[in-house]
């Protein structure tokens, strides 16, 4: 049995944390985000696509139509948008912002809702940027570190296995982390890798594809 650390947002933690633990290992919950909702002013005009690249800003967005299209990240991001209501036109066959950006073909004048956390990877806003589409970038929720992450992230050491689901957990995890030990590093995706690597952080694997699924896959991976 390994001790397997799990640095998601508590709300978020179970859907890692459950297949972990039936596969005989033990899951350590230390958050090292949490979010605040941020008031929304939206145009009420329709945009020709809603970009959503994580389930946690789904619910927070309003419940009337935002676009005359859908794009999600991903299956659980997909999934999400349909709870709320949405109809989901577009999932990329690889699971990064900037794969969305690139399978959704936008032309310049195309109007693109794009709402996600404070400091979101720069990435996706990027692949929108040089498409030449007008895009409006909504921040929806702040993603802060928990006050107590520092002490509760060494009460949890030694761990085998430290999981990475965001940029901001990996540069959190550099920085109130002063020994990880032997532990192995396993990403979700490679904006999550490029900047655990930037932060110093050495990474074992990632997962692929770039889901919980298949983050758990790594994990297990990484344990034989």
């Amino acid at each position: 049995m390994s001790r397997v650390l799990i640095t998601r947002a508590v709300e978020d933690a179970e859907s890692l944390a459950a297949p972990l633990r039936a596969a005989g290992h033990e899951p350590v919950l230390v958050p090292l985000m949490e979010r605040r909702p941020l008031p929304l002013e939206l145009p009420d005009a329709l945009f020709d696509w809603l970009l959503l690249t994580s389930p946690a800003t789904v619910p927070l967005l309003p419940r009337r139509s935002l676009a005359r299209r859908v794009a999600a990240v991903g299956s659980a991001t997909a999934e999400a948008a349909r709870q709320h209501g949405l109809v989901v036109d577009l999932v990329p066959h690889t699971y990064t912002g900037a794969d969305l950006v690139e399978a959704l073909h936008l032309r310049p004048g195309d109007r693109v809702l794009y709402p996600h956390a404070a400091h979101a990877t720069a990435s996706t806003r990027e692949a929108l940027d040089a498409t030449g589409a007008e895009v409006v970038s909504v921040v929806v929720y702040d993603n802060r570190c928990p006050d107590d992450a520092a002490e509760r992230l060494a009460a949890a050491m030694p761990v085998d296995i430290i999981t990475l689901l965001s940029a901001s957990a990996a540069r959190r995890l550099a920085q109130l982390a002063s020994d990880l030990g032997a532990a192995r590093v396993v990403t979700i995706g490679p904006s999550t890798t490029a900047a655990a690597q930037s932060a110093g952080l050495t990474v074992f694997a990632e997962a692929k594809p770039h889901t919980v699924e298949g983050l758990v896959a790594a994990v297990l991976a990484a344990t034989k």
